[in-house]
């Protein structure tokens, strides 16, 4: 072939990887089906183009090193042959040698698996419809021809693949195979013939100058959208999860990216590359490597900001990981061709420069205001006190556990993760689903199992191996590069503990990407043109690249164009149903679909059976457990169905989850029934589920139990509570049940103690002044308690207003007005406050002193129409006809709807004319 041919493969390269680095994080890091099965037909175009490449020229780039790559191909090879091998269907016994969870998984949730054909006997027993003698409409005849051709349709096959998710794994055994594809593609496409390795120069030159510039684009998007946030992805997506804008949600940067750690990661593999870029001389710079130098820090310094704004803890230490590989890796480079700061020995160089990382870091804090620093600080101390994102974290990590034990060798299936868990999520119930681990090489453990995971360790281990000893024979205008290369993948390898970054296709491409350069770099010597023999097998092996290029395309177009699980359907037919439950058997919502297609017409004791499969997939939904109790009820198991209730109200405690909790159902349960939900309360109470205390309690007060409930609060839950100021929340609420159950020695004795915990919390002297010593009519009682939480610190508004709610209960009116008076000289412009004492004077019929704080209630809300009705009122009571008709004209003007008002008003205009008149005149000058 021509030169000029060759040529344009070459471009045709340079120009797909230039889109892989470009688009795929400009759409929402490629996460919709569209846009990663789009990068996935480029990536399989360019490997057609690389096997035309080498099978159309005649000679091969002769590059020595690629031969000891076939190391690494060998280990990724037979993981994608593993994950091929888990959608393979298998007979029930070699299913139940090679995994037996699998087969136990099978056997439970498809019913008569494998002694017949699944739901085979369920559907033998569903009575047919009731025949109707009107002329069927368009859709029921074509349920009915549905229905025939499913009658007519093979049974569903027995054998069964280790993957619970089959469609799932293909989908990421084709993503795999992409980016195995890319990496391949990038590490060994023959560039040249060309004087002292130009094409080879330009290649690496264009593809990391593109991820500087792709990196600089995503961190503006970033901070700009953060700044002029709408509620949607670049100002124009609304992913799947969100339903719909959110413009009220988190202020953490994403860029183009839904999730802000996603966003972080990406930026982590464009990090190092621009430090790199600031701190050495590489050849990606010809002559005058100035102006590529400052390019570099303003790539570097817009990234750390836009790091800082993402708010991501593991982005954050990501950063100050891939810096400290870079320093340590440039420590093969001789002492003199490193930066003064590098020349230091390695013990002192690696703090030192983790220290000026974060100093960067912290630096950025000037350029992103004073709301960005706070939210990064109030970050850092959630992650000392305590955090919900890194609870959440271990409490899956804690779980999947159970999964590895289940499946060690064989796993559940690439991508069938988010399928299986919820059988292993321990209780509480959370509404929220779990799609992935956060932390990808805990779930590759568990999707692959120890063999599939022992693979793919054993192609990253060879790789570091080709690595290590590939970076100490680069020269110095080179070895930067690659240590940056090196740099961003460690980055990517320490966040992987935290989150499923690599799970996202834009980080994916581009880490692949990454590897590629840096595995090519260390294989081939930039200088060497030189040209080897062609080999007879080259032509086969591009022909069979190019075959298997164009079936994984073709795979790759049939897939899903809507992401799991919206991709799924609700049947119409039994035969669709079991369709769905034989692609998703570990998925309890199919099941409840088959429930759905037959409705009434199944047996009660089939639908029990249905139920309970769907409970034991999910045993911490409570929706799903309160149908199986009701189901059993129905079929005569009372007991049973007592038992479901205590399990969904401890999976669950919380009563709005519960049908029969409802506020209208609550007082219709059976003593039998209120003895189950107790027991289930109980028992979240016992394993200090969050809420299961105060639910408890509740149901407690409306059964008006104010005994037990005090007990509950005091005995049971403050006395074993580690926290303050929940035990201090506890105890107050103790004191409150006391104080209700006639027991006020005990509620102050709770008050006091709730005292000690936080002097400064107005909250228990409060409480002892409203509810233990105003009943007594104590007045002096209530205002000793006052002055010693005020003594105390606490907040001497709200005792005040206390103080008042205590003297208005035992009938003090003029205690009430000095309180109120007290609480006004604290708080001057607070309006219910002041509406309160004016009402107080109009009800000792001291009308002038209500006109007068009247008055200041309307200045300071003069769009409150009650405000201005009350003050025409105390004006009326005055005689001040004139001003009253004036303030009750402008109550009717604010609240033009309000009937009482507007009634007031045309009566008092009709019996007050001649006193309005007689005013005006007064008042006329």
């Amino acid at each position: 072939m021509a030169p000029e041919a060759g040529s344009w493969f070459d471009r045709a390269i340079v120009a797909g990887v230039i889109a892989l680095v470009v688009l795929p994080p400009l759409v929402i890091g490629a996460v919709h089906p569209w846009a990663f099965i789009s990068a996935e037909l480029t990536v399989f175009a360019l490997t057609v183009v690389w096997a035309a490449k080498l099978a159309l020229r005649a000679p091969i780039a002769h590059q020595p090193a690629l031969t000891q790559l076939s190391g690494v191909a060998v280990p990724l090879g037979l993981f994608i042959a593993f994950i091929a091998f888990q959608l393979v269907p298998l007979p029930p016994t070699l299913l139940r040698v090679l995994s037996p969870s699998t087969y136990r998984l099978y056997s439970v949730s498809l019913s008569g698996w494998p002694e017949t054909e699944p739901y085979q006997k369920l559907f033998q027993s569903v009575a047919p419809p009731p025949p109707t003698v009107s002329l069927p409409s368009v859709e029921a005849r074509e349920a009915a021809s549905a229905a025939r051709l499913a009658a007519a349709a093979p049974e569903a096959p027995r054998w069964r693949p280790l993957s619970i998710a089959p469609p799932l794994t293909l989908e990421l055994l084709l993503k795999v195979a992409a980016y195995a594809a890319l990496l391949f593609v990038v590490m060994l496409y023959p560039f040249g013939p060309s004087t002292r390795g130009v094409a080879e120069k330009r290649f690496y030159r264009s593809a990391l100058i593109t991820i500087l510039v792709s990196g600089l684009v995503v961190a503006c998007t970033g901070v700009l959208e953060r700044v002029f946030w709408n509620g949607k992805i670049l100002w124009v997506f609304v992913p799947y999860d969100w339903g719909r804008a959110q413009p009220g949600l988190f202020g953490r940067a994403s860029g183009p990216f839904v999730n802000p750690d996603h966003f972080a990661s990406y930026l982590n593999l464009v990090l190092p590359i621009a430090v790199a870029g600031v701190l050495f001389p590489t050849f990606l710079t010809k002559r005058n490597s100035e102006p590529f130098r400052v390019f570099c820090g303003v790539v570097a310094l817009i990234i750390s900001i836009a790091l800082l704004l993402s708010l991501s803890r593991a982005g954050w230490l990501g950063a100050v990981v891939s810096v400290l590989t870079l320093v340590l890796v440039s420590s093969f480079m001789p002492r003199e061709k490193r930066p003064r700061l590098l020349r230091l020995p390695l013990h002192i160089t690696l703090p030192l420069c983790a220290a000026v990382v974060v100093v960067i870091l912290a630096s950025t804090s000037l350029f992103v205001g004073d709301q960005g620093r706070h939210e990064a600080d109030v970050r850092l101390k959630n992650t000392i006190v305590q955090d919900q994102s890194v609870s959440f974290r271990a409490h899956v990590w804690r779980d999947t556990l159970p999964m590895l034990r289940d499946f060690p060798l064989l796993g559940v299936g690439l991508g069938a993760f988010q399928d299986t868990f919820s059988q292993y999520q321990s209780p509480p119930w959370n509404p929220i689903e779990v799609r992935e681990t956060h932390n990808d090489y805990l779930e590759l453990l568990v999707s692959a199992g120890a063999i599939g995971f022992g693979m793919l360790a054993w192609f990253f281990a060879a790789v570091a191996r080709r690595l290590y000893q590939g970076l100490r024979e680069l020269p110095p205008e080179v070895l930067p590069v690659a240590a940056a290369l090196a740099a961003a993948m460690s980055a990517m390898a320490f966040q992987e503990f935290f989150d499923f970054n690599l799970q996202i296709p834009a980080n994916a491409v581009l880490f692949t990407i990454l590897l590629g350069l840096v595995m090519r770099l260390i294989a081939i010597r930039l200088e060497d043109a030189a040209m080897a023999p062609h080999r007879s097998y080259v032509r086969a092996l591009a022909g069979s690249v190019t075959v298997v290029a164009v079936v994984l395309s073709m795979l790759a177009v049939g897939g899903n164009k809507v992401p799991y699980p919206y991709s799924l359907k609700v049947p119409l037919t039994p035969e669709a149903a079991r369709t769905e439950i034989l692609t998703h058997p570990a998925s309890s919502r199919v099941h409840l679909w088959m429930l759905g297609v037959f409705g009434d017409r199944i047996p009660a004791a089939a639908r029990a059976n249905e139920l309970a499969r769907a409970v034991w997939l999910n045993p911490t939904d409570p929706e799903i457990r309160d149908l199986y109790a009701r189901s059993l009820l129905f079929a005569g198991d009372s007991a049973g169905a007592l038992k479901q209730v205590t399990l969904s109200v401890y999976n669950s405690p919380w009563l709005d989850n519960h049908f029969y909790l409802s506020a209208q159902n609550r007082n219709r349960l059976l003593p039998a029934e209120r003895e189950a939900v107790e027991k289930g309360l109980k028992m979240a109470v016992a394993h200090h589920f969050e809420n299961a205390v105060w639910v408890l309690g509740g149901l407690y007060a409306a059964q008006h139990r104010l005994a037990e409930q005090a007990r509950l609060f005091d005995v049971t839950a403050a006395a074993n509570e580690t926290d303050p100021k929940l035990r201090e929340d506890l105890l107050i609420e103790a004191g409150k049940a006391y104080a209700n159950a006639d027991d006020p020695t005990s509620a102050e004795k709770e008050l006091r103690a709730a005292a000690k915990l936080d002097s400064t919390d107005y909250r228990p002297y409060s409480i002892l002044a409203t509810m233990v010593y105003a009943p007594r009519k104590d007045l002096a009682g209530e205002k000793a308690a006052v002055n010693e939480g005020i003594a105390a610190g606490a907040d001497p508004f709200e005792l005040y207003l206390a103080l008042a709610d205590a003297s208005k209960t035992i009938g003090n009116l003029d205690a009430e007005e000095a309180a109120l008076s007290e609480a006004i000289s604290v708080r001057p412009s607070d309006f219910a406050v002041v509406s309160r004492l004016a009402s107080a004077y109009m009800k000792e019929n001291r009308f002038d002193q209500a006109v007068l704080w009247e008055q200041r209630a309307t200045e300071i809300r003069p769009d409150s129409a009650e405000a201005f009705y009350q003050l025409g009122l105390a004006e009326e009571a005055t005689y001040q006809y004139f001003a009253a008709t004036k303030d009750f004209g402008r109550a009717v003007e604010l609240a033009p709807g309000d009937a009482q008002i507007k009634a007031h008003y045309v009566e008092f205009q009709r019996q007050g004319r001649a006193g309005e008149l007689h005013q005006s005149e007064a008042y006329t000058p």
